[in-house]
């Protein structure tokens, strides 16, 4: 599942109304797995043990300005 964030956090609820001045500072395009309503830390991987992010995507994030 493919997910987006912008910083500030309210930019697309600001671009929808009309009301964004200026592109945002930063975008983050990320990937989260499905959990498929089980509980990921505890059961699919055991407390303590390296876990990566992403479900098999890099995560990508480009910043507006300097």
């Amino acid at each position: 599942m493919m997910d987006v964030s912008y910083y500030p956090a309210d930019y697309t609820v600001q671009k929808m109304g009309g009301k964004a001045g200026k592109e945002p500072y930063a975008r983050v395009i990320y990937s989260r797995p499905a959990t498929g309503g089980r509980n990921i830390f505890g059961e699919v991987v055991n407390f303590g043990k390296p876990w990566r992010l992403g479900a098999n995507e890099a995560t990508e994030i480009e910043f507006f300005t300097d």
